[in-house]
């Protein structure tokens, strides 16, 4: 039936080619740990570095600093041997946080987390910027909670459409 929403055809959003060194950051996993208190938190980073050349990649190595508001928080080098043809490696580090900024849609308090990778000589070769955010939600005795706060969400199917735009609204 579908007389809620408008099928539409095409590409809604913006479209760009990106063009990366032979090896170089395929996949980035972070993940935020908090414990039963709130105080102490962890960064876990997984980087995933990738050759797709078919030969020999040279030993690089990713640094990654994570930034709070006014500082610099924790930085690591994550160092990788030279990559074997069409190969990927994982690397991973963890960054323990004490009191972090809890993030909450009331206060959306962010960290930013900064991976540069370099190649043998040390000149970078890519970057890439993320914003994280240290937050721990679960559902207890039928609560959604949000930092050990229940929160109860309000909201109603949104399906609407611009006559120029289409799905992207303003």
């Amino acid at each position: 039936e579908d007389q809620d929403k408008w099928r539409l055809s095409g590409i809604f959003r913006d479209v760009y080619l990106l063009s990366v060194p032979s090896v170089h950051m395929f996949d980035i996993r972070i993940r935020t740990h908090l414990d039963e208190t709130y105080r102490e938190g962890v960064l876990e980073l997984a980087v995933t570095l990738r050759n797709r050349s078919d030969r020999l990649g040279e030993a690089c190595g990713v640094h990654a600093v994570l930034l709070g508001s006014a500082h610099e928080l924790a930085s690591a080098t994550l160092a990788n041997d030279a990559l074997a043809p069409r190969s990927e490696v994982v690397v991973h580090a963890e960054f323990p946080i004490s009191d972090p900024e809890l993030w909450s849609a009331e206060q959306p308090s962010l960290y930013t987390l900064l991976l540069t990778m370099t190649n043998a000589e040390g000149q970078p070769t890519e970057a890439h910027r993320y914003t994280v955010g240290f937050r721990d939600v679960k559902v207890e005795s039928g609560r959604l909670l949000v930092n050990g706060m229940p929160i109860i969400l309000r909201g109603v199917n949104r399906n609407e459409f611009d006559p120029d735009l289409g799905h992207v609204t303003t």
